[in-house]
């Protein structure tokens, strides 16, 4: 575990992007920006091993259980279906009723002629009959008919018609509460576990004839304790790697995976952690090391020259230097791009 913790550190401290696939390196450089940092860079050897598998062949046939199953699986469904239509059916009844509220409001607070405002009234009695509602909002002989005449009273008085609607809309505010739907989402929970549960029991796979294969692996090897006397020279970039955490689906513990074979749903169940790391190549030996994706930036000549402070310079502004290690930083960068270059 205190293996694995390592790991996971030296990749979140150096999380970033790498910016080539060819990378140079200075191991005095090294030395000097891990004293700036007062940290060394954690770098781990790669080691490629053969591993044999036993795979059994195996046959899959319909379990007796699956017709039972799949009636299940449509109940589950058909009592799905059942709530959700009930809940939609509450939350529509709630948002027209609350319609109701806002049409009152915005009559109540127009400052237009009634004539040109009672619109809003017009559709909030429509609402009111539509889901039942026993509220007097407005009437006419066509609308409400029969409380015609009550309205036809109110309407002669302003500041009653106002207290009236007001006392509506202090109603609804009161009664008209928001459905609950956290029986919705329990339900389909449920069901989503049902129809889980119940597709593994589908088929029951009987073994065949056990074959032995094997495949060539690279696995995590030992930390290298002093990266600069290692990494110096020229790097290839091989791209970004996970490392696997368990056996499982045919990966080794400590497995080095490319992130374009990881199903990214199945990561943590896979893997150390969700974050990568970049598997780099010594040209002259061929030797593998896994490096944190922003060590490239943070080590490699390469990706420091392309910075702003660098970018096709071989000379800096003069400055006083706070200490030598950071004048020999900059010399060093300097140099290689003088190299770079083709400058002398």
């Amino acid at each position: 575990m205190k293996r694995l913790a390592i790991v996971f550190l030296f990749i979140c401290c150096f999380k970033g992007f790498c910016q080539s696939y060819s990378y140079d390196f200075n191991r005095k450089l090294i030395t000097l920006i891990s004293e700036k940092n007062n940290e060394i860079p954690t770098v781990f050897e790669v080691k490629k091993k053969e591993l044999t598998t036993k795979i059994s062949s195996k046959r899959k046939v319909e379990s007796d259980i699956y017709k039972q199953s799949m009636l299940d699986l449509d109940l589950a469904i058909k009592d799905s279906l059942s709530v959700v239509k009930e809940n939609k059916d509450r939350l529509e009844q709630y948002n027209q009723i609350n319609e109701i509220k806002i049409l009152i409001n915005q009559f109540i607070a127009s400052k237009e002629p009634y004539e040109l405002k009672k619109l809003q009234l017009v559709k909030a009695q429509n609402i009111a009959v539509k889901t039942q509602s026993n509220y007097l909002i407005y009437a006419d002989d066509k609308i409400n008919p029969k409380h015609k005449t009550k309205y036809f009273v109110l309407r002669k008085r302003v500041l009653d018609l106002k207290v009236h609607l007001k006392k509506i809309v202090w109603k609804i505010e009161n009664t008209n509460v928001k459905p609950n739907l956290i029986e919705l989402e329990e339900k389909e929970k449920i069901n989503q576990i049902k129809t889980k549960l119940k597709s593994t029991k589908q088929y029951e796979y009987i073994n065949g004839p056990i074959k032995s294969k094997k495949k060539t692996l690279l696995a995590l090897g030992k930390e290298i304790t002093s990266p600069n006397k290692v990494i110096d020279g020229q790097f290839m970039g091989l791209g970004e790697y996970y490392v696997v955490l368990r056996k499982h689906a045919g990966k080794a513990y400590e497995e080095l995976v490319s992130v374009e074979e990881i199903n990214p749903s199945k990561t943590k169940e896979q893997l150390v952690f969700p974050i990568s790391a970049s598997l780099i190549k010594k040209r002259e030996t061929g030797s593998l090391y896994l490096v944190a994706t922003g060590f490239l930036d943070e080590y490699s000549l390469t990706n420091l020259s392309k910075k702003d402070k660098f970018k096709n310079k071989v000379k800096l502004p003069f400055k006083i230097y706070n200490t030598v290690n950071e004048r020999l930083i900059d010399s060093i960068i300097l140099d290689y791009n003088r190299v770079t270059l083709n400058l002398k």
